[in-house]
């Protein structure tokens, strides 16, 4: 399941309000999933990996999307909603890297 591009009610920060949304799964604990948000939208920052249809093994999004290493949460398997594509294992492990400068406090 790491790897995979899942759909799911992804929360905002307030918790209070979520929105449907693709979201990457780096890692599986269990009955959770540790994931990583993805966006169609401009937002680039240093913690913004970009995700196009070559990045696919399988499946696929719609558009050009950035996978937001800085945006991340556990939560149920439960709590996804389905499957649309994997990535290939150099995109999964950029994103990881990336994930892992940002909490090494690294731009």
């Amino acid at each position: 399941m790491s790897g995979d591009v899942v759909v799911l009610d992804f929360p905002f920060s307030d918790f209070q309000h979520a929105k449907r949304r693709p979201a990457l799964v780096l890692h599986v604990f269990r009955t959770d999933v540790f994931i990583a948000q993805i966006t169609s939208r401009a937002y680039r920052d240093e913690y913004s990996v970009p995700l196009d249809s070559q990045d696919f093994l399988e499946g696929g999004l719609q558009l050009s999307s950035l996978i937001r290493a800085d945006f991340l949460i556990t939560c149920a398997q439960s709590l996804v909603l389905y499957k649309v594509g994997r990535v290939h294992d150099k995109k999964l492990c950029e994103v990881i890297n990336v994930t892992c400068a940002m909490l090494r406090g690294e731009a």
